[in-house]
């Protein structure tokens, strides 16, 4: 039988290239030739590498000799950017998927993989930091992603914030799915309190991001609402709001038409004997 060697830095930076490239055997081969006391320690790079490529043999061969919670389950966070539904299913069960606020779950939502997302839901806390992962769902404007958090998150955290995303990205599937579990009004009035003390600023990016927002909104509040925003808001804000000022031309158009006389009915003719 053969003498195992310690685990040199060439064998230890070997072992890293190997996992990065995908190549089983020569793992396989560094494994046996290493000192299993420091394998847990030297061989977590390694792993990180393999789930960051994507290499499922290579990340099952390094699971027993590594210690994939290292650096908050960095390996599992690593596959979850990357989108390796597989990978991220096998190092699940040796990681800590709600490490560092589930910041695997949020690392899949910035990156789109909805498939990684469902994977990660039952491991994580979605409503972990204020739900960011839901947040960065709509700020990174992923509608299916954002249809599979609302169930488990909590879209009204501060003060409903990935509604606010959503509005300024002007993409309204998203905003209809997160109205009826948002604060819409509160985060409407928000809007339009901080575009009116905006003024004409309209190359203020503050002022613009409220723009958006209320104009996206705009058909979601009651008529009340709209109506003070109309008569409170700067014309040149106004200008820059189509639906908001769409309605209030069909106001205009339906008081206009409300006004008119009704037109009398033309005479009956005798009816001939």
């Amino acid at each position: 039988m053969g003498k195992k060697i310690a685990s040199t830095p060439d064998n230890y930076h070997d072992l890293i290239a190997a996992a990065e490239r995908g190549d089983s055997d020569a793992v396989r081969a560094l494994l046996l030739a290493g000192d299993p006391k420091k394998a847990a320690t030297n061989n977590c790079a390694a792993l990180c590498r393999a789930a960051e490529e994507g290499h499922l043999e290579v990340v099952r061969l390094l699971i027993p000799v590594s210690y994939p919670r290292a650096d908050d389950s960095m390996a599992l966070k690593l596959a979850a950017v990357a989108g390796h539904v597989e990978v991220v299913r096998t190092l699940i069960p040796v990681s800590n998927p709600r490490g560092k606020n589930s910041e695997a779950l949020s690392a899949a939502v910035k990156a789109g993989h909805l498939d990684v997302v469902r994977e990660l839901i039952p491991f994580t806390n979605p409503k972990a930091d204020n739900s960011a992962a839901l947040r960065w769902a709509a700020l990174q404007d992923h509608l299916e992603i954002v249809r599979e958090l609302i169930p488990v998150s909590d879209p009204r955290s501060k003060n409903s914030e990935a509604l606010r995303w959503a509005a300024a990205s002007g993409n309204q599937q998203m905003v209809a799915e997160l109205i009826p579990v948002s604060d819409a009004l509160s985060v409407f009035r928000d809007a339009r309190a901080r575009a009116a003390a905006g003024g004409d600023k309209l190359d203020d990016i503050s002022t613009l991001f409220c723009i958006a927002v209320l104009d996206a909104l705009a058909l979601h509040v009651d008529e009340a609402e709209r109506d003070q925003a109309a008569a409170n808001l700067p014309a040149p804000v106004i200008e820059r709001m189509p639906q908001l000022r769409a309605w209030r031309e069909a106001q205009g158009v339906r008081s206009h038409l409300q006004k008119r006389k009704p037109i009398g009915a033309p005479p009956r003719r005798p009816r001939l004997s």
